[in-house]
């Protein structure tokens, strides 16, 4: 009798368990071959380097499509193509075969380029009466996708307010696992004006105009490791040098470069990233996330002491059709407690680093942390084309959508040492409003904002970003 109840829950349960089995394979989808079309110079194997799926794999029915479409802008996120389109058929045994359908960008580029030497358009607006002798001319030469592999050599030669040379190479991978990359850069500037001190949480200005103030060079080399899909490990080792007119040390702010005339320091930063965003220029949905460790100063011969932790943090979310929002925290932390010379101690206020309503200020200090957080709605999501009026075929047609944006920022910046001229440290600092962001071509972003501060400062800001990285 227990023998026959035995064999009887053996028979019982397996027929339970295949027909769970057999459900599974219904509701799920088997991925079978992979087929890329419109591929002129990169490998195929880079292409499905970026695809979260490979022949063999399985995924819910109903997540299928919107997995395709993520696919689309993962490889539109590596600046390759100017149009992707993943289809799928009916393939053997209820399988789904993959074709990928890619339209690739130009490869040699030779671009005329104006752009504002100041940190960002509202302070040459604001402040220096939007004069054109305070922009840059500059000529850049890339050869993207060298070798097939989103590899690059650039060249940049630069004239107006701030005359500069720069060269830059990167391959992504190297080896043929996919996983190990490099990365080389050189530049050298000089500058007749120089902001040397802040005052009232606002540059001071200098300028010669028969002399150059400031000169740098900088060499940098990195090593990236890309294990996995969304993760990044970077080591990168750099060498500085900056040199100033006496002029700067002897009658304008002594502790420039820390009472030097010169100021030589190598820099060694690892960081580890997670990036998994839909849309790098304007993410809808994911995550970016970025510790890093940098070290200025390692040998005795260096001109500066300084480590620093930052950690960076930003979250996407769909709300629905319309609705979408994104939360962002940055936190920078110095690791020793020192004074810094003024050229080293910057902290919010240049780049993308900056808080909302405080567009026209400097803020210098030690560490800093801030939260931004943005509700986002969307207008208008179309295309247009251009036709005969665009003679560059991939530029024919632009996709763009606008959004109406609320926005709410909360920062601290902390000094230990030099805050008593600029009160914005050392404080909480509130800003927010409200603005209107266009993205076009995919990653060409506007962002028109009226935003305020803690002083109730009104103010109509523009910022802008035309490449995707």
């Amino acid at each position: 009798m227990p023998l026959f109840r035995s064999i009887f829950f053996f028979f019982i349960t397996s027929l339970y368990s295949f027909s769970l089995l057999a459900q599974l394979r219904t509701d799920s989808i088997c991925v079978g071959e992979i087929e890329v079309k419109g591929t002129r110079k990169t490998k195929i194997t880079y292409i499905l380097r970026e695809l979260d799926f490979s022949p063999g794999s399985n995924f819910p029915h109903d997540s299928w499509l919107t997995r395709l479409e993520q696919n689309e802008k993962r490889l539109l996120n590596t600046g390759l193509f100017f149009h992707v389109d993943i289809r799928e058929s009916q393939g053997a045994d209820s399988g789904r075969n993959v074709e990928i359908l890619v339209r690739e960008a130009g490869r040699l580029s030779l671009t005329p380029i104006v752009e504002l030497a100041d940190r960002n358009f509202n302070v040459w607006w604001e402040e220096k009466d939007h004069i054109l002798d305070r922009l840059n001319f500059r000529l850049t030469t890339r050869w993207s996708n060298m070798r097939g592999r989103n590899d690059y050599v650039r060249l940049s030669l630069q004239l107006g307010y701030t005359q500069k040379a720069e060269l830059q190479y990167v391959l992504p991978f190297m080896n043929k696992f996919q996983k190990l990359g490099i990365g080389f850069g050189l530049l050298a500037t000089r500058n007749k004006e120089l902001y040397y001190a802040t005052q009232e949480n606002r540059q001071l200005f200098r300028v010669f105009e028969n002399e150059y103030l400031l000169h740098r060079l900088r060499a940098q080399t990195a090593l990236y490791f890309r294990q996995k899909l969304y993760w990044t490990h970077t080591l990168t080792a750099e060498w500085n040098h900056f040199q100033i007119n006496p002029y700067v040390r002897d009658s304008l702010n002594f502790n420039y470069l820390g009472g030097a005339l010169r100021q030589r320091f190598d820099a060694v930063e690892y960081s580890v990233t997670f990036d998994n965003r839909n849309m790098i220029p304007y993410p809808e949905q994911g995550s970016y996330w970025k510790n890093s460790l940098n070290k200025q100063g390692l040998f005795i011969t260096s001109g500066i002491d300084a480590f620093y932790f930052s950690s960076e943090w930003r979250h996407y979310y769909v709300l629905d059709t319309k609705w979408s929002a994104t939360h962002s925290v940055h936190t920078r932390l110095g690791l020793q407690r020192k004074d810094l010379p003024y050229n080293n101690i910057r902290a919010i206020g240049f780049d993308e680093t900056y808080i909302r309503g405080y567009d026209l200020y400097l803020i210098d200090g030690l560490d800093f942390a801030y939260i931004k957080n943005s509700l986002r709605y969307k207008i208008a999501d179309s295309e247009i084309d251009w036709g005969k009026w665009m003679p560059l075929e991939g530029w024919k047609r632009m996709p763009f959508r606008i959004y109406i944006v609320a926005n709410g920022d909360l920062g601290y910046v902390n000094n230990p040492f030099n805050f008593e001229t600029n009160d914005f440290a050392n404080r909480m600092l509130i800003g927010g409003g409200f603005g209107m962001d266009f993205v076009m071509y995919y990653s060409r972003v506007i962002r028109i904002e009226l935003s305020t501060n803690h002083l109730l400062e009104p103010g109509i800001f523009l910022h802008y970003k035309f490449s995707i990285k």
